[in-house]
């Protein structure tokens, strides 16, 4: 059940404009599922978490489900372009 509650905000998530994932091709890749976590990969995650957080508290309100994002581990990677103006 949860996992289908989840593929809903999965879904939101890969409709919102403002946040960006990363380009592959012509594709862009913002998420995966395993389970019950979910991988954000975003381009630029200083302008694209805010966009998220008021995504997942609508969604919370919505659906009941609370989201813990607080207590959540998050790791950033920069990009070659990133690393160069560094």
């Amino acid at each position: 059940m949860f996992n289908i509650v989840l593929e809903v905000l999965a879904s939101a998530i890969r409709q919102q404009k403002e946040i960006k994932g990363i380009k592959t091709g012509n594709d862009e890749v913002k998420l995966s599922l395993f389970a019950d976590d979910m991988i954000l990969y975003m381009e630029n995650p200083i302008d694209s978490t805010r966009s998220l957080l008021e995504l997942i508290h609508e969604f919370s309100k919505v659906s009941g489900y609370k989201i813990n994002v607080q207590n959540q581990l998050h790791s950033y990677t920069l990009t070659m372009k990133q690393q160069k103006d560094k």
